[in-house]
C-alpha cells in the first residue's frame, strides 16, 4: 500500500513525534526516574568524584601564604528568636578568639559591646549604618520587605523584614568591609570572607582561623578542577545536594528553591569575585523582587547564583556520602564534628587547630564519662573522631545531584554583571567604592 520511502518518512516522523513528546515532559520522567538510575547519588563513582583535598600537585611555599580579612555585622532585632545575651555569648567565642583580622559593622550603640568583646584583637569598626536598611543596595526597601513578609513569606511567624535586610546586606558588607580595611590598614588582602558574628557557638579551638594554608590550598584546587581564576571563585559551604525535581530550574521560576542546599552563614574569596558576586546577587535579587518574588532569604538566591554560575563556586559537602560500614556516625557522616552546619569551620582551620577541635570533640573533662560528651553534642554512643573529606566545586555537586545531562540554565547577566536597578553597586575593582565614616580604627599587627 505503502512504498518503502513512505514508510521510512512514516516511521522517522514518528520517532520524531515521539522524541517531541519524550522531550516535553522531561521535567516529570526525571522526577520519577531520576532517583532510579541515579539521579542523587551520595557516593561519587569513578566519573563524578571530586579529586581529594590533598593533592601532591598543589603546593604552597611558606612566602605564598595569603593574608585573610574576616568581615561580619551585628545588628540586634527587634524580633528574634534569642535574646541579645544569647548573642552576646556566641559573639565572644568569635571576637575574642580567633586573631584574624577584622572589619566589623553595628549600629553606634553596640560598639561599645563590640570593642569589649574584641578587646586588643584587630579589628575597624564601622558604625555608619543604624539599620541595615540604610546600606545602598537596600535603601528605602523597608515598605517593600515588609509587604513582602506580610503577603509572600511561608515562614511569616518567625521572621521579619529586617531579619531579610541582615541577610541580604551580606555581600554588600563584605565587598565596602574589604575595601575599607585595606584602606584604613594600608594592606593587600587576599581572600576575605564573611562570618556570621553568632556562628560559632559553642567551645573551639580555632585561633588563627581561617587557616591561610587550608584556604590557599583549596582555592588552587577548587580553580584547577572548575577551570576558573582562582580570584573569580567563591567559597560557601553545601549543606545537601540539592533535590533531583530542580533539574529543570531556570531564572524565570525565580529563587522558589523550597530546598536550602547551601549555607550563607560564611561565604568568601578574592576581591573581584566578591565584587562580582555581588553585582550578581543584587542584580537578581532586584530583578526578582521587582517581578513580585519572595526575595528575603539570601539563601534561596545563593542557590540560584549556583545553578546560573556553576563555575564560580566551591565548597565543602557536610551530609555527603555515608561514613563507612560499621563506623559510628555522629551529627554528620565524618563522625564526631560537632553541629553538622558548622563543620566548614573545622575544615578550613589548619592542622594543628583542627586536632585539638577534633580531641574536644570526643574527649571528656573532669568527672565526665565519653557517653557524657556524646550527649553534649547529640550523637550516637561511641562516635568515631571527626575526619576530613574533599572539597566540591558547584558543576560537580550539581552533576552528582541532578546527573550526568544536566547542565546549567541560561544566564541573562553575565556573572559579575550589574543589572538595570542595582547601577550603583560598586565596580569589580571595589576601588570607586564610596567612603565609609569609620568610628574607630585599629590597625591590625
Amino acid at each position: 500500500m505503502f512504498s518503502p520511502r513512505a514508510r521510512t518518512y512514516a516511521v522517522v516522523a514518528a520517532a520524531a513525534l515521539l522524541f517531541l513528546v519524550l522531550f516535553s515532559q522531561l521535567e516529570t520522567i526525571r522526577t520519577y526516574v531520576g532517583p532510579l538510575h541515579g539521579g542523587v547519588v551520595l557516593a561519587p563513582d569513578r566519573d563524578t568524584a571530586p579529586l581529594r583535598v590533598e593533592d601532591d600537585n598543589v603546593e604552597i611555599d611558606a612566602s605564598e601564604l595569603p593574608r585573610i580579612l574576616l568581615v561580619s555585622a551585628f545588628f540586634p532585632l527587634k524580633k528574634s528568636k534569642h535574646t541579645l545575651a544569647d548573642y552576646e555569648g556566641w559573639l565572644s567565642r568569635f571576637l575574642g578568639q580567633v586573631s584574624s583580622d577584622l572589619y566589623m559593622f553595628c549600629p553606634p550603640d553596640i560598639a561599645p559591646l563590640i570593642r569589649k568583646l574584641r578587646g586588643d584583637l584587630p579589628m575597624v569598626l564601622n558604625t555608619t549604618f543604624e539599620s541595615p536598611f540604610d546600606v545602598p543596595p537596600l535603601y528605602g526597601l523597608e515598605d517593600t520587605y515588609q509587604s513582602m513578609h506580610d503577603k509572600l513569606d511561608p515562614e511569616r511567624s518567625y521572621h521579619s523584614a529586617e531579619l531579610y535586610a541582615v541577610w541580604n546586606a551580606k555581600p554588600y558588607f563584605l565587598g565596602e568591609g574589604l575595601a575599607r580595611a585595606e584602606e584604613a590598614n594600608n594592606v593587600h588582602y587576599d581572600y576575605a570572607f564573611w562570618n556570621d558574628a553568632g556562628s560559632m557557638r559553642a567551645e573551639h579551638t580555632y585561633v588563627h582561623w581561617p587557616g591561610p594554608n587550608r584556604v590557599e590550598r583549596f582555592f588552587r584546587t577548587a580553580s584547577a578542577q572548575s577551570g576558573t581564576p582562582k580570584d573569580d571563585i567563591i567559597f560557601i559551604p553545601f549543606n545537601w545536594p540539592p533535590d533531583h525535581t530542580l533539574w529543570m530550574w531556570n531564572e524565570d521560576d525565580g529563587p522558589t528553591m523550597a530546598e536550602i542546599f547551601s549555607e550563607g552563614s560564611f561565604f568568601g574569596g578574592a576581591a573581584p569575585a566578591i565584587a562580582h558576586y555581588a553585582r550578581s546577587f543584587f542584580a537578581y535579587h532586584d530583578t526578582w523582587m521587582h517581578a513580585g518574588r519572595f526575595v528575603g532569604k539570601d539563601q534561596t538566591l545563593i542557590n540560584a547564583l549556583i545553578f546560573l554560575y556553576p563555575t564560580h563556586f566551591f565548597g565543602v559537602l557536610v551530609n555527603d556520602y555515608p561514613a563507612a560500614s560499621g563506623i559510628p556516625p555522629s551529627r554528620t557522616s565524618f563522625g564526631a564534628c560537632g553541629d553538622s552546619w558548622w563543620y566548614y569551620q573545622w575544615w578550613l582551620a589548619e592542622d594543628n587547630e583542627r586536632e585539638r577541635m577534633a580531641d574536644l570533640w570526643v574527649t571528656p573533662t573532669d568527672g565526665e564519662s565519653p557517653r557524657d560528651i556524646d550527649l553534649v553534642y547529640s550523637r550516637p554512643a561511641g562516635s568515631a573522631r571527626c575526619r576530613d573529606t574533599h572539597l566540591y566545586t558547584a558543576r560537580q555537586l550539581l552533576g552528582k545531584a541532578l546527573g550526568r545531562w544536566w547542565w546549567p540554565p541560561r544566564a541573562s547577566l553575565e556573572w559579575g554583571a550589574a543589572g538595570p536597578n542595582n547601577s550603583t553597586l560598586p565596580s569589580p575593582s571595589l576601588s570607586s567604592l564610596s567612603s565609609s565614616l569609620l568610628d574607630d580604627t585599629s590597625v591590625p599587627s
